[in-house]
């Protein structure tokens, strides 16, 4: 699965989301986040959506994202003990090359604040 993919599969939630964040200004054009999501995970949906959400919001200012995509939930399930991160979602933030925050399965409303 793809950004563009997932930004077609969720776009009622992204927009739902993206009604939030009129007139947001921050620039997170240096941020890295490296998001691992599974499309049958439902904590994923809200989750990821929101991320999207101020993707698309931040437009040239948004975060650079890379999408580690588990679709095969059988395979997640029977290795996930070998991956880097415990549970889907999980979106690891990152500035020169510096982890700096890391929100698995629930950013209790607080994505963007933990992001900036």
């Amino acid at each position: 699965m793809t950004i563009e993919e997932l930004e077609q599969l969720w776009q009622v939630e992204i927009s739902n989301y993206r009604s939030q964040l009129n007139g947001l200004d921050l620039d997170l054009s240096d941020v890295h986040i490296s998001l691992h999501n599974a499309s049958w995970c439902p904590d994923c949906v809200r989750e990821t959506s929101e991320l999207l959400a101020i993707k698309q919001a931040l437009k040239e200012k948004a975060p650079h994202i890379t999408l580690i995509s588990y679709e095969d939930k059988e395979h997640y399930m029977n290795n996930k003990s070998s991956l880097e991160v415990n549970c889907v979602p999980t979106i690891i933030a990152s500035r020169d090359g510096q982890e700096y925050a890391r929100i698995e399965e629930n950013s209790q409303g607080k994505l963007l604040e933990r992001l900036s």
